[in-house]
């Protein structure tokens, strides 16, 4: 299992147990809302990441992306979220659009060769004579290398079961809600 993907896991379930102790303890103990605050943000912003993923995998066109929005988030926050799909689909460091189109969206993977691996690919494609991999991330930029880290991983993974052979492989770590690609 992706290494990365089990981290997220188990932040997932660290945040959750989190937030479970401090609502149960909220009442008791002073200056337990600026914890609760900081839990929630958290677990919401994971849970952020997992939506938009699922968002971009069940949409069918940019136009469905947007009309999914604020089934997946609400109308609350609906023009955020939409700003950053504008974004991602109308970007010109690589074509989106196109990988969109004609790309493998949420791709799991297990590999049983030499190295063992599986994980989850948000959406890859081959376009003419380069293969596209794209990992949208919702948070920070700070942790950059990691990124390029599990892209890489996606390459190898990638090439192998590419029946076409390619030129060239680019991989995009994009960030749709920073408007950042690298």
């Amino acid at each position: 299992i992706d290494q990365g993907f089990l981290k997220n896991i188990e932040e997932l379930e660290f945040a959750t147990r989190a937030f479970q102790g401090v609502t149960q303890n909220l009442h008791e103990q002073e200056g337990r809302d600026a914890i609760k605050r900081d839990l929630v943000f958290f677990s919401s912003a994971i849970a952020e990441g997992v939506l938009f993923h699922e968002l971009i995998e069940k949409a069918k066109s940019f136009e469905d992306a947007k009309r999914l929005v604020p089934i997946f988030f609400g109308e609350s926050s609906e023009a955020r979220h939409i700003e950053a799909l504008e974004y991602l689909f109308t970007q010109s460091d690589f074509p989106f659009k196109d990988i969109f189109n004609s790309g493998f969206r949420e791709w799991g993977f297990d590999t049983f060769g030499e190295q063992k691996r599986s994980g989850k690919i948000d959406i890859w494609a081959h376009l003419d004579d380069t293969i596209w991999i794209v990992d949208y991330k919702t948070g920070s930029t700070d942790n950059l290398e990691k990124g390029f880290e599990q892209l890489s991983a996606y390459k190898d993974v990638v090439k192998d079961f590419s029946s076409k052979k390619a030129l060239k492989v680019k991989s995009i770590l994009v960030f749709p809600y920073k408007k950042k690609v690298f």
